[in-house]
């Protein structure tokens, strides 16, 4: 069967054609190939539900020439969560009252409350 698939992460948009027996997991790896996403962060939605388990196509009522939407799973990445981090371990110390009114463990190092993260 024919699908059209539109890649949400690039904008392109591409048609494959796969056996109606497919099972959902080897069709990820099949996206996997004409994509280079890997299945792990693959978000596939057929008329706006996440298809997940291992069913096959035509289990999962996917007919010939229909449209499948594929994003990439939103993941933060290392480097920005380090950046977070850092980020706020500089306005603790910048803040004197902060650390005045700081609570301190066994080690010396300040338990902090973080009540609201800053967002940028």
């Amino acid at each position: 069967m024919q699908l059209t698939i539109s890649l949400d992460h690039s904008g392109d948009i591409i048609s494959v054609d796969v056996p109606d027996s497919l099972c959902l997991e080897d069709f990820k790896a099949y996206l996997l190939a004409e994509t280079g996403l890997e299945a792990s962060v693959q978000v596939l939605k057929f008329n706006g539900r996440e298809l997940v388990g291992n069913a096959t196509l035509s289990e999962l009522q996917i007919h010939d020439n229909d449209l499948l939407q594929l994003s990439k799973k939103q993941v933060a990445d290392d480097t920005q969560i380090s950046d977070r981090i850092e980020m706020i371990r500089k306005q603790f110390f910048a803040d004197a009252n902060a650390r005045e009114q700081g609570h301190y463990d066994g080690t010396g190092i300040p338990v902090i409350s973080i009540l609201e993260l800053p967002t940028g």
